[in-house]
């Protein structure tokens, strides 16, 4: 090289360096609270994080917390517990005063003068403190040099009264490691990424998942989708997952009127090998991303398990994104006060990640309906007197064992909402479209009254709906589920006796010591059961020839209801203990056999359905 060009490379290197060094000033300038979280000083499964404030809070003291409860888990976390030395220092070095008063505050006595702060923090998938564990999608892990979640509820607060201040973060990290959010970052060189949020409740919308991670980025109606996999066995890949995505939210972009209503969105994925360690496992929605931890499993079953759990979880860009209350607007992360609607947050989404499958081809109406009809079961198992819009307000503290039931009653209000709404309008609205002109008089910087929703969605529609509120939302009466699957030509059936194929009646369980599906009940042992000779506590190794375990049961339990027909040979081969604690192989083998079985709800198509009710189960079962 002459020393013409040399001297362009040099101005060229120079005019690089100025330009990312004014980039870097932008962003040290222009924050209000400046956080540096240094993973690659990981030292004792903990990780140093420095807060710093732009300019000094005016309050003689300043309270600095942790969230107690973070939107979308709707438990209390109390990430206080995981921060340990936490030392306050104004703008000379000095310390300065801290006192706490809870688990999850700080009060410094700053008189103005609070410049920085400094603490450890420890993750919470391996926490000894048993108590109160927090569900692994909404926690934090720190893996030195491997794996890093980062939850920045886990690793970040807030100053009290203060959520609207602007944050940048820097993650700090070794230079081999992959970081993947669906915030942008910026870099400066491989060993940190640098995110700007426009305040706290941005930031704490915002996981980030670092290791040596496996990405795919797909387009999705205008919107750029990141997939991104760390998987420990390495068995699952981002391309894989992408493929069984892509899908969904094609169908989800149609179902949405064929806009979505982001730019930029992230799936991040976490597969653990070992089941017997890890049942904390599923996923939690973001309103532009959902972080998922779960076992890896054989392709054939992992594949329907996370196109359903993705299409519920990327649903939530509808809402609370576009269409939610002041109380999810504006989170108290100490002492919330919750939303009354649930059933629209939760239930509603529910019932959309699996009408839009149907819609769109990817499931058919009898595995919609069988769907349905699963969810009336699990539904039977919470409290029928408890209003869905009084558990939803007291998921904290008195009914937050009843919690789950928003999955499950509140899809079902949902699927006969709609259904009623679109007998009542003749096809003119249904639920999604009701809600969607809900999303455009509100959209994501405006949020609604909590006790005026309904009301607004009354007047959108037509008056007799508000029957149905009283009635099932804001009442206890029983779902009009016979009338309004009627409409489809489809009859529902109560506590009616049904031949079917069972595997003999007997209750399966998980061994605790080898986590094998095991016997663990016979107090229902039918006919067939004793047939093939089943023991208490025999533990299952094949079904037809094929290992079972905890990844793979749904499929092999599948193929044997599918396959199979009466008077064909199951065989099945169990591992049993005798009174001497030896163990042995067993082979017990019979014909399959129809039994009959009493049955607590059941969906059948009609034989003869009218014109009228073809017409419409066409019209709601196609887009």
């Amino acid at each position: 090289m002459n020393h013409k060009s040399l001297s362009y490379s040099n101005r060229l290197k120079a005019t690089i360096s100025f330009f990312l060094l004014l980039i870097s000033l932008q962003l040290i300038a222009g924050s209000d609270v400046k956080v540096n979280i240094q993973l690659q000083k990981t030292k004792e499964d903990q990780v140093p994080v420095t807060l710093q404030l732009s300019k000094p809070l005016p309050n003689d003291t300043v309270v600095y917390r942790m969230p107690r409860v973070v939107p979308g888990t709707y438990a209390i976390s109390d990430f206080g517990r995981f921060i340990t030395d936490l030392k306050a220092y104004d703008s000379k070095g000095n310390l300065l005063q801290v006192i706490q008063p809870d688990q999850n505050s700080w009060e410094i006595v700053s008189s103005g003068r609070l410049d920085r702060l400094e603490y450890m923090v420890d993750d919470t998938w391996d926490s000894p403190l048993m108590e109160n564990k927090i569900f692994n999608p909404a926690g934090t892990n720190i893996e030195q040099d491997k794996n890093f979640v980062i939850n920045p509820s886990g690793f970040v607060g807030y100053f009290s009264g203060q959520t609207h201040l602007s944050y940048e973060v820097k993650v700090e990290k070794p230079h081999e490691l992959i970081g993947a959010s669906a915030l942008s970052s910026f870099s400066l060189d491989a060993g940190f990424d640098v995110y700007q949020t426009k305040d706290y409740h941005e930031l704490v919308d915002s996981p980030m998942l670092y290791g040596g991670l496996d990405t795919t980025t797909v387009q999705v109606g205008g919107a750029e989708v990141l997939v991104a996999v760390y998987a420990e066995n390495k068995s699952i890949t981002s391309a894989f997952l992408a493929r069984q995505i892509s899908g969904v939210l094609q169908a989800q972009k149609a179902y949405l009127g064929g806009k979505l209503p982001i730019k930029k969105y992230a799936f991040l994925f976490y597969f653990f090998k070992d089941l017997s360690e890890n049942q904390n496992y599923g996923a939690l929605e973001h309103n532009l991303s959902s972080f998922y931890f779960m076992p890896e499993m054989d392709s054939g079953t992992i594949a329907p398990e996370i196109r359903s759990i993705a299409a519920h979880e990327f649903f939530h860009i509808f809402t609370p994104l576009s269409l939610k209350s002041e109380e999810i607007a504006f989170f108290d992360y100490h002492d919330p006060k919750m939303s009354s609607h649930l059933w629209l947050y939760e239930g509603v989404v529910e019932y959309f990640a699996h009408h839009v499958q149907v819609q769109h081809g990817i499931t058919t109406s009898e595995e919609f309906l069988d769907e349905m009809t699963e969810k009336l079961y699990v539904a039977d198992r919470f409290n029928k007197n408890l209003p869905i819009t009084e558990l939803s307000r007291n998921c904290l503290t008195i009914y937050h064992e009843e919690y789950e039931n928003v999955y499950y009653k509140g899809a079902l209000i949902a699927f006969c909402l709609d259904l009623e709404i679109r007998k009542k309008t003749e096809g003119k609205l249904s639920l999604i479209n009701l809600l969607q002109q809900l999303a455009q008089k509100y959209g994501p910087d405006k949020p609604f009254k909590d006790q005026e929703l309904i009301q607004e969605l009354v007047a959108l529609s037509y008056p007799e709906i508000k029957d149905f509120f009283d009635k099932y939302i804001d009442g206890v009466e029983e779902l009009p589920l016979k009338s309004v699957v009627g409409y489809l030509g489809v009859n529902y059936l109560q506590n009616v006796k049904q031949k079917q194929l069972t595997l003999g009646g007997v209750q399966l369980g998980i061994h605790p010591e080898t986590q094998r599906l095991f016997v663990a009940s016979m107090e229902e042992i039918n006919l067939f059961g004793k047939m093939m000779g089943y023991e208490l506590n025999d533990q299952i190794l094949k079904i037809n020839g094929k290992a079972i375990n905890l990844t793979n049961y749904n499929e092999v339990f599948s193929e044997v209801f599918t396959d199979m027909a009466e008077r064909d040979k199951l065989t099945i081969e169990v591992l049993r203990e005798d009174s001497k604690g030896k163990e042995t192989r067993k082979k017990l083998k019979a014909r399959m056999l129809f039994i009959d079985v009493e049955v607590s709800h059941l969906m059948v198509p009609k034989d003869a359905p009218s014109q009228e009710e073809v017409r419409f189960f066409e019209r709601y079962f196609n887009p």
